[in-house]
This record gives C-alpha cells, structure tokens and sequence, in this order.
C-alpha cells in the first residue's frame, strides 16, 4: 500500500489503519487497494484474542524533559501507537454494541451450533476419573456401586488412580523423559496409596469385607497392576497383582452364602470370581474349595444370561483341579502315580468339555457376544492339555513300557493321547487368536501386524462378567471400552505366547498382538510378558523327561497300529 502520508481506510491484508503497510511487499503480491466501508469486517475471535482485548491497559506517559530528548523518528512511534490504541479502543467499542444487538436476536432464536466462549474453562482432570472409569468397565455393577457410597469412599479414589494412569500410557509413548516418568510414578504411588489406606482401614473394621465398594476397589486395583504392567518387574517383593486376587478371594469367603443369592450378589460375585479362576489358571493351582457351594448358589437363583457364565466357571473349576493334580505328579516323579492318574484326569476333562459345548450351543447367541467367557474357558483348555501332554511325555520313560511289564496305558495309547493333546492346544490356541478382532470390537486386527478402524456396536452385560459394553465404538477413534476388551484378553493371548505347546506361528501371532495392546491400547502389562505360568513348585523344576517323549529304537508304524 503506498504511503499516502495519512491513516490508511484499513487495509485489506492487515486491517490495521497504520501509516504504512509493508506486507503487500513482503508477500510479493499486488496491493488490493482501499477496502469499502460498506463491506462487512471479519476478524478472528477466539477465546485467547479476547481475553487479550479484555485485559486493562496501562498508558506510560514520559514527562517533556525525557521526550524531547527523543529523537522526531521516536516521537512520530510513539504518536502512532497511541493513535493505534485509541482505534483499537473503538472497535471493542463497536464490538461490544454488536454482542449487544446479536443477545437480542439470540433469546428467540434456537440452538443451532456451538458458542464460541469468551473464557477458557479450567477443570482439573479428577472431574473425568470417573467417567473415563465407567466407559472402561461398562458394567452395572459398577454403576450401582458408585450410586450407594458416597464420594469418600475408596473406589473414587480408584477411580482417580485407575483413569490417570490409563491418560498417561495412552497420551505418553513408551520412551519418556525419566523426569516426566519419575512424575508420573510419584503422582500414581499417592493416589495408590491413599487407597490401600482407606481398604485397609474399612478391613480392619470388620465392615469392610461386607461392602461392594471394597471389593470393586480391590478389582480395579487388580486391573490397575495390569494396566502399568507390574507383574513380574522385579524379583523382590511379591506380584501386586495375585496380591488383589487373593484379596478378593479373602472378601469372597467371608461373605455368608445368602448374599451371593441375591441379584446384588450376582453382580458382585462375577467380576471378583473371574479373576480368582484366571489366578488360578495362571499359577497352575486349584479354584478355592467354595468354588463348588458357590457355583451351586448360582445355579439356584440363576439369572437370565448367566448360564453360558455357570458352565464356563464348572469348566474351569475341573480344568484348573486337573492341571493342580498333573503338577503335582510330575514334580513327585512317580511313575506309578502318573500311570494310574492319566486317564481319569483325560476322562475328566473331556466330560467337562462334552457339557461345556453343550452349555455353549444352548446359549449360541451368548456364545456370540460374550468371548470373553469364551477365551477363558479355550485358554483354561490350553494350559490343561498341554500339561497332560507333558505328563504323558513323562510316562513314555517308565521303566517296563518297552517290555509290557508295565500296567496302564502302553505305548500306542500314550502316543495318540499325547497327539490328541497337542491337537487340542493348538485348536484352541488358534480359535483364540481368531476371536482376536471381534473380542477387541474396535479394532480389526491383521495377521501381518496393521490395524483398521471398524465400526461396532457392542451389547450390555446383564451378568456383570464383562462380556458387553453399552457403547458403540464409532470408526472415527477408539472407545476406551477397547481397553477393558485387552484386559479381558490378556490371561488367553499370554496362554498362547508361552506355553510351548502351541505353534510357532501362534506364539509369533500371540506375542505381535500383545505388543499391539502394549502399546496402542494402552495395557503396559502386555509388553512385560513372561513365563507367569508356574510350573514350579518352590524350585523344584519340571522332571527332563516331561520335555520330550522317548522314542529311540521304537517302531512308530507298529506302534500306532
């Protein structure tokens, strides 16, 4: 714009009135000239240009000594920016009138898009904890929890701790500053710790065990050691996680059986007996001895759509006692014992699949939606079959089998059992890794390692097990349902990633798709994988000859004839 000597009729680019604007240069384009006064002004406003305009303004005025010391180039600055602060002054102005017409005409109008607001509202993000936990766990139970206790309790501050600590594994990559870490884990370990207090202290009451929010309490803070991934991150001091099990079992057996019969009871009894029968698989251990009176408790005031949940924890239960009743053999290293056991346990575990199939075509429509009953129940398979089949690689070392001196299972029978086990892990090994992308729901899971955004629609869980959601996972972003989804996943998808047993390409399967829940979704646990399967008994280890079958100098087509 060329300099005219005079304030300019606001320039196009700028829409300033200054003596001379320069940017029609800088820009390399042609001047536009002097815009019509008639035409409308179109400024940006937004929250930060505002709050700027609306801050006061202080005026230095030098005294006649200190300007006229001033050189005339200083003196015509200092006249143009008190004649740019007089016009900006007059805009405000004719913006406030224009509010004003524009609030008349807004009363009778109706809402049709969003306000621009003037300020920033500030929340602190316990404001969200709660929420964000209810989209993670979508489960009744935990509704009806947080409408009877109060704000004092200590699920909101699981809540508190549970929601940071998801914001801070899904906004943070993996590889931080210490000192953002070190923040982060100081943060965690204060809300941590306000809640075992506030546990701890109801416990020691003797009222605590009584209440649900306790026992949602200790669920989420089970998830939580999951979630930041503290099982097995040191050799110290004892897993976190089987700590909140055990507790949950604690609160579980000192409750009266009368109040698993009630609808309340049900929604409380779900959540906490998954996790104890997951434990249990996990550690290759029995489910606690009330398994039974419990499960029968259930099926006296069974609900509709817990019947697919029934036969799944009576599945477990015998899986479970089965592989406890393996282990213990085979670190006995008593040949006879194994030999008598064997095919009762194999008899035992092929009923309990013969009704658990039944229960599922019973229930096709749950068999359907709820995978993670499913995947529990194929996992609990996985780590049954592969354990006879190490217990039947043991018996093929038994003194006399070559001779027939011994009694029980010969040869060929022990080699097509011990086929048959194979198989069964690795059926089900597979089957679980199918169900990869419907049992995550939003996320479509390919076979070489990438991902697509779908769009599912997820169902309620009346049993309060966690097989639903309530929402629906639109294709634009990920719901934090998804991350629940991963936690009901990982106990199946580590199963598979480290029982030897299974397939190479499945355990490259199982172990691609943990490091995708690790790091996408969120769950550090899953990028922390290690043998959690106990195979041990204090430090005894597993006997040589369960690792391999003894084959040498033996006649396999005679055999399998």
């Amino acid at each position: 714009m060329p300099n005219t000597g005079k304030p300019s009729q606001d320039c196009h680019l700028c829409r300033r009135r200054r003596v001379k604007c320069a940017r029609c240069i800088k820009y390399g384009v042609a001047c536009p000239g002097y815009r019509n006064q008639q035409d409308l002004v179109f400024r940006h406003a937004s929250a930060d240009t505002i709050e700027l305009q609306r801050q006061p303004r202080t005026r230095q005025h030098d005294g006649p000594s200190r300007s006229q010391s001033k050189g005339p180039w200083r003196q015509r600055r200092q006249q143009q920016q008190q004649h740019e602060e007089e016009e900006e002054e007059e805009e405000e102005e004719e913006e406030e009138e224009f509010e004003q017409r524009e609030g008349e005409h807004v009363e009778g109008r109706g809402r049709q898009g969003g306000l621009v607001l003037a300020r920033s509202l500030a929340e602190h993000w316990k404001a969200q904890s709660i929420p964000i936990l209810l989209n993670i766990y979508d489960l009744g139970f935990l509704h009806s929890v947080f409408a009877a206790y109060g704000p004092d309790g200590p699920l909101v501050w699981a809540a508190h701790l549970f929601s940071r600590a998801h914001v801070v594994n899904v906004r943070n990559p993996t590889a931080v500053s210490a000192r953002a870490r070190g923040d982060a884990q100081r943060e965690l370990a204060e809300y941590l710790g306000r809640t075992l207090r506030i546990v701890s202290g109801l416990l020691e009451t003797g009222e605590g065990a009584g209440r649900d929010d306790v026992l949602a309490t200790v669920w989420i803070l089970a998830g939580y050691e999951l979630l930041i991934g503290t099982q097995g991150a040191t050799r110290t001091r004892g897993n976190t996680w089987h700590l909140h099990t055990r507790g949950l079992y604690s609160i579980l057996r000192s409750r009266a059986a009368e109040h698993i019969r009630t609808p309340a009871g049900h929604m409380s009894f779900w959540p906490a007996f998954t996790m104890i029968q997951t434990e249990a698989l996990a550690t290759g251990t029995r489910c606690p001895p009330e398994s039974t009176a419990w499960l029968d408790a259930i099926h006296d005031t069974l609900i509709p759509g817990e019947a697919l949940a029934l036969a799944v924890s009576r599945f477990v239960v015998v899986a479970a006692a089965a592989q406890h009743e393996m282990l213990a053999v085979l670190h006995a290293r008593d040949f006879a014992a194994a030999a008598a056991a064997l095919p009762g346990l194999l008899a035992g575990l092929a009923a309990a699949r013969g009704g658990l199939r039944a229960a599922c075509a019973e229930n096709a429509e749950r068999h359907e939606s709820d995978l993670c009953l499913v995947n529990l129940a194929r996992s609990a398979c996985v780590k049954a079959f592969h354990i006879a089949h190490l217990l039947i690689n043991f018996l093929t070392h038994r003194p006399g089998l070559r001779t027939g001196m011994s009694v029980g299972m010969g040869m060929g029978e022990l080699l097509r059992a011990r086929e048959h086990c194979l198989a069964q892990v690795r059926v089900e090994a597979c089957a679980i890794l199918d169900s990869v992308p419907q049992a995550l729901g939003l996320w479509s899971w390919a076979g070489g390692g990438g991902r697509k955004k779908t769009t599912t629609t997820t169902t309620t869980d009346t049993t309060g097990k966690g097989g639903g959601g309530g929402t629906t996972a639109a294709a634009g972003g990920a719901s934090h349902k998804v991350v629940f989804d991963a936690l009901k996943l990982m106990w199946p998808l580590v199963a598979v990633c480290t029982i030897p047993s299974t397939g190479q390409d499945q355990r490259l399967r199982a172990r691609a798709v943990l490091e995708f829940v690790g790091k996408e979704v969120g769950v550090r646990q899953a990028l922390g994988v290690r043998e959690v399967l106990n195979l041990r008994v204090g430090e005894e280890s597993l006997p040589v000859e369960a690792e391999s079958p003894l084959l040498d100098g033996l006649d396999l087509l005679s055999v399998s004839e």
